[in-house]
């Protein structure tokens, strides 16, 4: 409880008590980074639970899709056959379906096509075309995908890679913040007269620097995730308030100093 504590109040300093970045500068690095990994497993396990959200409900509106818009799926041998092989198009021609032989699908606008023998997404306007034999080997019905579909099946497996996968990649992009933002104040103390500062006494310091960045993005992400309301340039506000941060405690240790 002791420790628990000790890394809320450090929180709460690195928001609101300029003055704390003085004896946060003195810190061991394993400290530092105990508070880093704290900060971080907190965000990962948002962020796992915000993917594990949204990727159970879009499973479960495929499977709601295949069940109430498609009245037949049959695939045999590297083909596919989807309502009677008519044309489809559904979520404002979004996803087109076209299994018949005639079908012309290549001056199609939509991002998911399904045709006979191959399926086609688009993104970022480059074409992606695969083989359906690349990826099913068995027979498949409407009943067999619906089955295969089950949310239920998928959870804990979800949840694992959302975990390992953010806790990765939240560690690798808010570090590249933290060496960036203290190598901008190492610069700024060097420039300002100050050669108290080492790096490592500016990496401590970019690490709590980054604290209300980190918790605002975490706050981002529940209400982007929710409520699907996006900030356009919110990464690079991110890094700015961080930046703001660590600039303000250099200034006051700079200003410590010349009172000594």
């Amino acid at each position: 409880m002791k420790k628990k504590n000790l890394f809320i109040n450090q929180v709460i300093n690195s928001i609101t008590n300029f003055d704390s970045y003085k004896e946060v500068s003195t810190h061991s690095l394993s400290s530092t980074f105990i508070y880093f990994l704290i900060l971080i497993l907190i965000y990962t396990i948002i962020m796992t639970i915000g993917i594990t959200y949204t990727t159970r409900a879009k499973i479960s509106k495929a499977q709601d899709f295949i069940r109430n818009e498609v009245s037949d799926i049959n695939y045999s041998n590297g083909k596919l056959s989807v309502n009677n092989d008519e044309y489809s198009s559904f979520f404002g021609d979004y996803i087109i379906i076209d299994t018949s032989d005639n079908a012309n699908l290549e001056n199609s606008n939509a991002q998911m096509i399904f045709g006979k023998e191959k399926f086609y997404i688009r993104a970022e306007q480059v074409n992606y075309e695969f083989d359906y034999k690349s990826f099913f080997k068995q027979d498949i019905d409407k009943n067999t995908l619906i089955d295969a579909l089950d949310v239920n099946k998928y959870t804990g497996l979800i949840i694992v890679i959302s975990l390992f996968g953010a806790f990765i990649v939240l560690s690798i992009s808010t570090l590249l913040d933290i060496l960036v933002i203290a190598l901008i104040g190492f610069i700024m103390s060097r420039v300002t007269g100050n050669t108290n500062i080492k790096f490592k006494n500016a990496f401590n310091m970019a690490t709590h620097a980054i604290t209300l960045s980190v918790i605002l993005g975490m706050i981002y992400f529940v209400i982007n995730t929710f409520t699907g309301f996006y900030v356009k340039y919110f990464s690079t506000m991110y890094t700015l308030l961080a930046t703001i941060y660590m600039a303000t405690a250099v200034l006051l240790l700079n200003s410590d100093e010349n009172n000594k």
